[in-house]
């Protein structure tokens, strides 16, 4: 099983191969995940470079990160909808208001390359919590509530077109993911490439 998903990842991205194979010749289960975020590579892994994005793909356990790696997935779903892009700024803390030693509360901006500009906010401290994203365009204006799946886009005049509920929740999507990556391990085409998770990082 570990050799299968080794080979899984190697055939995902040409610059997993040096790491999967480190990996097996140590021995060392490897770990991967497009949210990984470390300043160092555990035992087995390797830091790697590529097209100006700085990722690790690390063997043995992983530290916990803060809301950053935690709501990884935001990023994700801009880089998604809005194409690949570059971080031009940061900021992030830790506001002892949790007693956490990570951050709790950080702001991302993101230039992509077709021009657009991504605001991100994430935190642990919100109340209820929030999950969403608002999109605003020449045609108009797109909000998603991520924990409620509602949808709703609005014409610049401000007429609703489109307002939808999904059904289902998290454990559902988690459930088809963990099909999927079984499937993959069969043969099956990942829907989600490498390089996109590595474009999040």
């Amino acid at each position: 099983m570990v050799s299968k998903f080794l080979t899984a990842i190697a055939a995902t991205t040409l610059a997993a191969a040096p790491v999967a194979a480190n990996a097996a010749q140590n021995a060392s289960a490897l770990s991967v995940a497009k949210s990984v975020r470390a300043s160092a590579p555990a035992k087995g892994g390797q830091k790697l470079a590529g097209g100006g994005i700085v990722f690790a793909l690390l063997a043995a356990a992983i530290v916990a990160g803060g809301v950053i790696m935690d709501f990884t997935h935001e990023i994700d779903l801009a880089v998604h909808l809005l194409g690949a892009g570059t971080l031009a700024t940061a900021a992030a803390t830790s506001t002892g208001t949790l007693g956490l030693e990570t951050e709790d509360i950080a702001d991302l901006v993101i230039v992509h390359e077709g021009g657009a500009r991504s605001n991100i906010h994430i935190d642990f401290l919100t109340r209820p919590a929030q999950r969403m994203f608002e999109i605003a365009g020449t045609h108009g204006f797109i909000r998603a509530d991520l924990i409620g799946r509602h949808y709703r886009q609005w014409d610049i005049d401000g007429a609703l077109h489109e307002d939808h509920t999904h059904p289902g929740g998290f454990d559902d999507d988690y459930i088809r993911e963990a099909a999927h990556f079984l499937a993959c391990l069969d043969g099956e085409l990942p829907r989600c490439p490498a390089e996109e998770g590595l474009n999040s990082l």
